[in-house]
């Protein structure tokens, strides 16, 4: 060894606790899911314009929800929630049932873990889906069911149910959106 510029094998690594300690921090990270697409406003970003990234009348999903200045909305949207179980005549169980069913995934769409229970987390999602379908069928109904006739025409339906009345337009298009959005 005399002579070589090269430490002999048996010195240690002075890189070996830093590569322990972060193999550490790495092996007890969660991975994020192949379907986890909700992220919130980064911090430093939000800091450029709060308002820009700040809910100021309503809040989607559980991320703001509770909110003192966004609890104004609630009741609206359960009202809403109200006259979409009406229309679609499918029953508050059934739906509540069917977002239950989907709580796992609908979660793993969250960057980071929601700390609500999961009676609360399936409360939300239900209201704010039914509050969302509301809205667009109420304010963009018409550009809506062009869209939506379209696919079902292309995919059978329109021809199946033989749909020529806007109420069962309605009907069929509530349905779709349903079945689209909470499955």
């Amino acid at each position: 060894m005399e002579g070589s510029d090269q430490a002999p094998h048996d010195i240690e690594n002075p890189c070996i606790p830093l590569v322990t300690s972060m193999s550490e921090e790495l092996d007890g990270l969660s991975s994020l899911s192949s379907s986890c697409c909700i992220h919130r406003v980064p911090e430093r970003l939000r800091r450029v314009s709060e308002n820009a990234y700040t809910p100021q009348v309503v809040s989607i999903g559980p991320l703001h929800h509770g909110k003192e200045g966004l609890k104004a909305m609630e009741d609206h949207k359960k009202r809403y929630l109200q006259d979409y179980i009406r229309r679609t005549r499918v029953s508050q169980a059934d739906y509540l049932q069917k977002v239950k069913d989907q709580e796992v995934k609908l979660r793993s769409c969250y960057a980071e873990t929601i700390q609500v229970s999961s009676d609360e987390f399936v409360r939300i999602i239900l209201v704010d889906a039914a509050f969302i379908i509301e809205v667009l069928l109420r304010y963009r109904f018409d550009e809506l069911q062009m869209k939506m006739t379209a696919y079902l025409t292309d995919h059978g339906c329109c021809r199946t149910y033989g749909l020529t009345c806007g109420c069962l337009k309605i009907s069929c298009h509530s349905s779709f959106l349903r079945n689209f959005l909470l499955a």
